[in-house]
């Protein structure tokens, strides 16, 4: 992760604004595979807030946070959208990281024709979701 201690915090927001808004996009069609369960102006308060980490590639976009469980923590890949190989070389630059905020796992939410690509990095499919509309 890019150490920002010592840049304005003006200029990291005028940063952190101007990626969102160019990966804009990315992120409202990742999130449109979650059903818009989060609205964009709700994952631009919580990167600008800090509690989600903004990894901004050359062509992709990954949006992580620290998941406190009673016995460890996991470094989760909440969001990614854009270029799937992009994202997938950035996974030694997130682990690297997640070892840094003291965590045992690193996880993310993808789609289900990702399991392959993961896999072939070392992933494991541990769960699915099944959801049913009221």
């Amino acid at each position: 992760m890019k150490d920002t201690r010592d840049i304005d915090p003006l200029d990291r927001l005028i940063e952190i604004t101007t990626n969102l808004k160019r990966f804009r996009t990315e992120i409202e069609q990742a999130l449109a595979y979650a059903d818009n369960s989060h609205s964009f102006d709700r994952i631009c308060e919580r990167v600008i807030s800090g509690d989600l980490l903004m990894y901004v590639l050359d062509n992709a976009v990954l949006l992580c946070e620290v998941s406190v469980a009673p016995n460890f923590k996991t470094f989760h890949v909440y969001l990614g959208g854009g270029d799937l190989e992009e994202m997938l070389a950035a996974q030694g630059m997130i682990e690297e990281d997640a070892i840094l905020f003291d965590c045992k796992y690193v996880s993310m939410t993808g789609r289900i024709g990702w399991k392959p690509h993961f896999e072939k990095r070392g992933w494991k499919h541990t769960l699915s979701i099944y959801k049913k509309e009221l």
